[in-house]
């Protein structure tokens, strides 16, 4: 995706991505719909970028993915998915 376009979806309220990578920045929304660089200052993405960069390519990022369970075949494996299940649900809570 361009930074035009993003700039597109902002103005338009679409759906945005949280976090994007321009060059070497990390950017994550946040609740004001401003992209905002995570460093001491908290630096907004329009601070930096300029004109000029309309038409680079910002790379979204993408989320987490839950991780899907083991489905149980083998009588014998119903111990060993069961407890790779419990470390897969207490992955995906994210504790």
């Amino acid at each position: 995706m361009r930074v035009i376009e993003l700039l597109n979806k902002i103005a338009k309220n679409k759906k945005l991505p949280k976090i994007i990578k321009w060059r070497s920045y990390y950017f994550m929304l946040n609740e004001d719909t401003d992209y905002v660089y995570k460093n001491k200052d908290n630096i907004y993405m329009y601070e930096i970028m300029n004109m000029k960069n309309l038409n680079d390519e910002v790379e979204i990022i993408e989320e987490d993915k839950k991780i899907e369970k083991i489905k149980m075949q083998g009588f014998s494996l119903f111990d060993v998915a069961d407890k790779v299940n419990e470390i897969i649900d207490y992955i995906n809570k994210g504790e």
